[in-house]
């Protein structure tokens, strides 16, 4: 059972489609938040089973799981979890039912203030984490967070597919260098400049929407849902 003191912490969900997302959409903001006492959680969808064409041999899974949870343990987060091993670029190999329900069951073991989701894309495995995530946060949903907000992903050459909302920008200066050590663990994932998954682009990235908030460095979310109680 938990602490009455655990209770009261600000509890945060961040549901990505691969190892690497979380930290390029939101590791700042996720670093942040733990700094500040918030107990943050991460669901990783898919890890492993995908040869990457800027690889020489295809990444293993216990591979991509060492990756994720080193990058975790520098973020500071209190639990992460891999759903799907072994179909990271494939979740289209499932049917929706099954995605939504898995994160069914993870909404039925705890209740969250805040939940951050990917944007859709180009990238078929983050436009199904992206509707699994809204199936389920259906009206009526196990504990539905009073907070949910979509993070940025990569779009190479791509305009993102979000309609006009209600941006928010979290100032993460205090946290750029925690973000890049941790996007730094994911060595299968990351690239040379100026490739977006870089460490030099995602800084980048960073500073401009620092600029946008008046600030060194920033993410950019959009509100999707916000209940003020």
């Amino acid at each position: 059972m938990a602490s009455i003191r655990e209770s009261s912490r600000k509890k945060v969900l961040v549901i990505a489609p691969h190892g690497d997302d979380e930290v390029l959409g939101c590791g700042g903001m996720v670093a942040r938040a733990g700094a500040e006492g918030a107990l943050v959680t991460i669901i990783i969808m898919a890890a492993g089973g995908v040869h990457n064409y800027h690889l020489a041999v295809e990444a293993s899974l216990d591979q991509r799981l060492e990756e994720i949870h080193a990058a975790s343990k520098i973020l500071g987060v209190c639990g992460t979890r891999v759903l799907f091993p072994g179909l990271e670029i494939h979740l289209e190999a499932l049917p929706m039912l099954h995605l939504v329900s898995a994160l069914d069951e993870v909404l039925s073991e705890q209740a969250y203030d805040e939940c951050y989701i990917p944007e859709p894309s180009h990238n078929l495995d983050h436009t199904l984490t992206h509707q699994a995530a809204l199936g389920a946060f259906r009206l009526g949903s196990n504990n539905t967070p009073s907070l949910i907000a979509t993070y940025e992903g990569t779009r190479p050459g791509w305009q993102s597919p979000m309609g006009a909302g209600g941006d928010f920008l979290v100032n993460i200066s205090a946290t750029i260098d925690v973000k890049l050590a941790a996007l730094s663990a994911y060595e299968t994932q990351i690239r040379e400049y100026p490739h977006p998954t870089s460490i030099e682009a995602s800084k980048r990235l960073a500073a401009l929407r620092g600029m946008e908030a008046g600030v060194d460095y920033a993410e950019r979310f959009r509100i999707l849902r916000l209940v003020r109680v």
